[in-house]
């Protein structure tokens, strides 16, 4: 790991057998990887002194054998933890949740709105399904739900926390 003293504002991280390389990443993203915190709220989730939006480095890292890239930011918080003494905490925090809910009275759907297979009530549900939307057509508005905790796994996933 060496600071990237490079003027550009271009950034790229890659996992391939063996390795993982970053190239000009900045450090509050690197921390963002390491936990699994989405780019859209990483400014909002990661508290953090100035400096760290403004200094990049390159990551150019050797992984052992078989290792999955689901273990990779393990390895990254490892890393930050011996270069930077990188001290963490992670607390639970309420929050408001927007849904998204039918603008019609009838409950249909526009043309171009699909019902997702998703199932919100399961905190691990994988994120599959169809969900599609043309904005042009479709029947639905964004109101605060009555129980934010059913759809708070997938909001978190997504990244889609508002700034209400």
């Amino acid at each position: 790991m060496k600071q990237n003293m490079s003027d550009s504002s271009a950034s790229s991280s890659k996992g391939s057998p063996g390795s993982y390389t970053a190239i000009n990443m900045p450090l509050r993203r690197l921390i963002a990887i390491a936990f699994g915190i989405p780019p859209a709220v990483d400014r909002e989730r990661i508290i953090r002194p100035s400096w760290i939006d403004g200094v990049r480095f390159d990551v150019n890292a050797r992984t052992p054998a078989g290792t999955r890239s689901d273990q990779i930011p393990d390895m990254l918080r490892a890393l930050l933890a011996d270069r930077f003494s990188l001290v963490t905490h992670t607390e639970t925090r309420e929050g408001t949740v927007l849904a998204l809910v039918p603008a019609r009275t009838e409950g249909a759907l526009g043309p171009q709105l699909t019902v997702s297979s998703l199932d919100c009530s399961k905190p691990e549900a994988p994120l599959s399904g169809s969900a599609g939307v043309n904005t042009q057509s479709a029947a639905a508005r964004v109101e605060k739900p009555t129980s934010a905790a059913p759809c708070a796994a997938v909001a978190e996933r997504w990244g889609i926390w508002p700034r209400i």
